[in-house]
């Protein structure tokens, strides 16, 4: 499995989703690079998600008006 998909606020537990993260991450012979996505409803959740993710060192982007856009530029404009 080189990607993997979240569409619970599975962002709250950092353990849990490092261990998730660490399935995707195993390298069997020919894997490339693994990615995890996580769906997050900004209206539900608001910034936290995001913030929870830079914190704990993750690579973070957002599907911003069909852009994406890094998270700690989207958390810059969500302050305006």
């Amino acid at each position: 499995v080189t990607r993997g998909l979240c569409a619970t606020p599975i962002f709250n537990n950092r353990q849990q989703l490092n261990q998730v993260r660490g399935r995707l991450r195993r390298q069997p012979g020919g894997k490339e690079t693994a990615k995890l996505f996580c769906l997050v409803d900004a209206a539900v959740y608001g910034a936290k998600p995001v913030r929870n993710f830079l914190a704990w060192g993750w690579p973070t982007k957002v599907l911003e008006g069909g852009e994406w856009v890094g998270g700690k530029a989207w958390l810059e404009a969500r302050k305006r």
